[in-house]
């Protein structure tokens, strides 16, 4: 398996390389290369188990870390938002994680690939193996890395919108202060035309003119300008 790059994006370089190439293992490749009597050690289930307890821990530390005035409950749905099977999932694309996962063929023709509680499993099996091969620090310090846009994402919205989509808060914000709808368009492109990124500018009246960061879809484009917006809007608000 190349797994190289992957260990570059985790910002992880693992000392047993074959637990992360088991983490990417789905129990249905094993079945098929090893038997129906193949072993937790031949798919990645169990550390799909301990990676749950990981990314669990490790996001709720930085929720409590980072928005220490906020109460246990708004913590609890944070979080319950960001390690929920979609926000995990999430994360795994941005990895391209799919792409290295070991399928059986069943899966791979119903795109098991591209199935976010199969993705989302997978990432959790990639941190139970960090944690597995380096211990709790290391993991944390992935947590941090691949979930830092979600916590970004808590202080441009307020962690009591989080999970709301900023598109809507932003033109709620507007709506109340200027009573004007936001614009959006796509300013540039770049990239090969397979893996298209791009950006996008919000417009608010004669208020505001912001630019998002690049992003793989324009949607997401839009989602990444209006949180600009938001964090130009109220710089100092959790």
């Amino acid at each position: 398996m190349k797994t190289r790059e992957l260990q570059l994006k985790l910002g992880y370089e693992f000392s047993n390389i074959s637990l992360l190439e088991r983490s990417l293992t789905h129990r249905s490749w094993s079945e098929e290369a090893v038997g129906q009597q193949s072993s937790h050690q031949h798919h990645n289930e169990r550390l799909e188990f301990l990676g749950d307890m990981v990314v669990g821990l490790g996001v709720t530390n930085l929720l409590c870390r980072s928005f220490e005035q906020s109460a246990e409950g708004i913590l609890s749905r944070a979080r319950s938002k960001i390690v929920g099977t979609e926000g995990l999932a999430d994360v795994a694309r941005e990895l391209d994680l799919g792409s290295h996962m070991r399928l059986g063929r069943g899966e791979e023709r119903s795109k098991g690939r591209e199935k976010s509680r199969i993705l989302a499993n997978c990432l959790e099996a990639v941190l139970g193996a960090v944690f597995e091969d380096g211990g709790y620090d290391p993991a944390e310090a992935v947590v941090k890395l691949l979930f830092d846009g979600r916590f970004q994402e808590t202080r441009d919205v307020g962690i009591d919108n989080y999970g709301v989509d900023p598109k809507s808060l932003l033109q709620q914000r507007t709506q109340a202060r200027w009573s004007v709808t936001p614009r959006y368009i796509i300013t540039s492109e770049a990239g090969p035309a397979h893996e298209r990124m791009f950006r996008a500018e919000v417009i608010i009246g004669d208020e505001l003119q912001v630019l998002g960061e690049f992003a793989p879809r324009k949607q997401d484009a839009g989602r990444s300008a209006a949180r600009a917006a938001l964090r130009a809007m109220d710089p100092g608000e959790e």
